[in-house]
Parts: C-alpha cells; structure tokens; sequence
C-alpha cells in the first residue's frame, strides 16, 4: 500500500513540474522582450497615436542609401527624415540588421534604425523607424578608378604626341590647330600660333 501511495506521489510530482516548466518557457521567452516593450510602452509607434497628434509634430523618415566605409553619424544625421524641428525633439534609439547586429558603416547591409519623437507641446511621444541601407564601395570606386584613369589618359596622349613636333618646327602646329585639342596646349602655344596665323 505504502508502495503504491509513494509511486502516485512521485508521479503526481513529476506531472507537475512537467506542467510547470512548459508555463515558464512561454515567461522566459516574454521576459526576453522587456526592453522593446519597455520602450513601445512609452513611446508607441506613430500609427497608433496619429489621431492624438497635430499635423506638424509629425515626422516622415526615408530610407537612406551610405556607402561602406562612409563617416556617417547615425546619431546625429538624421539626412532624409523631415523634421519639424520647433514642434518635436527627435533622438535615435537603435538600429540593428536582421540578424540583431549593431548599425556598422564598415558591414554592408541593411539596418532597421528607430527614433523617439518627442512633441513640444506635451503630446504623446512615439517612435519612427527606417531602414538605412549600408551599400559596398568597392563596385563603386572601381568603376569610378576605370573612368578617371580612361579621362587621365585620353589627354595625355596627344599632348605628348603634339608636344613632340611642336618645339622642333613650328608649322605642323601651324597646319594643324584644329587636330590639336585647345585643353592640352600652354597659353604660350596659343598665342605663338595665332600670332604666327595673323
């Protein structure tokens, strides 16, 4: 008898304990979010609060495009955002990619940035996000390396060509000033060929 009492107060424990650690996992996992609820608690987002709101304490924020490697200063540049800024008082937050990783100018991606606004005149506050997309440089600067060094040495080809014969004898750049790009003579040559033109 006493055997059987043991083995249903055992299991009875067990039953509960089974019970009680499925109720803390939901808990452990709402505990996870106290900061993001913390703020949205005092800050919600604009949509729920627009109706509270004056036109001008509200704020729009685009997406804004930096390359990597860029001195941007997301604390500070609110580039894109139109601000009305005797009405509110805006302060970023966070911005964080996907995979929760701080806003980074040196790691190409895209970040979610979120902002207090904070209205002057004792209106709710509420919070804006936008996505600040960090792009890679080195396509850019490539292309632009391929275009300067084609413009570099465009010119300095016939100035070398054309600044041979010039010194030795003067006709060629008598018979020619039209096949002579004006950019690539000194002002000197200029004056020497319409002088010896006239």
């Amino acid at each position: 008898m006493t055997n059987r009492k043991t083995k249903r107060a055992l299991s009875g424990l067990l039953a509960v304990v089974t019970i009680l650690s499925a109720l803390i996992q939901p808990a452990s996992a709402l505990a996870e979010d106290p900061k993001q609820a913390a703020y949205e608690a005092e800050y919600p987002a604009l949509e729920a609060i627009r109706s509270e709101l004056a036109e001008d304490e509200i704020v729009t924020a685009g997406d804004h495009e930096i390359e990597a490697g860029s001195s941007f200063d997301i604390e500070h540049n609110f580039s894109g955002m139109e601000i009305p800024e005797e009405k509110v008082r805006v302060k970023f937050h966070e911005a964080k990619n996907q995979s929760g990783q701080d806003f980074d100018t040196d790691r190409p991606d895209s970040y979610k940035a979120v902002y207090f606004v904070e209205p002057v005149s004792g209106n709710p506050s509420y919070h804006i996000c936008r996505n600040i997309i960090v792009k890679e440089q080195q396509d850019v600067s490539q292309s632009g390396a391929d275009s300067t060094d084609d413009i570099g040495e465009q010119p300095t080809e016939p100035s070398e060509e054309d600044g041979e014969p010039g010194p030795d004898t003067e006709a060629p750049d008598l018979e020619g000033p039209e096949s002579v790009p004006s950019d690539s003579m000194t002002e000197a040559q200029m004056e020497a060929v319409i002088e010896d033109m006239e």
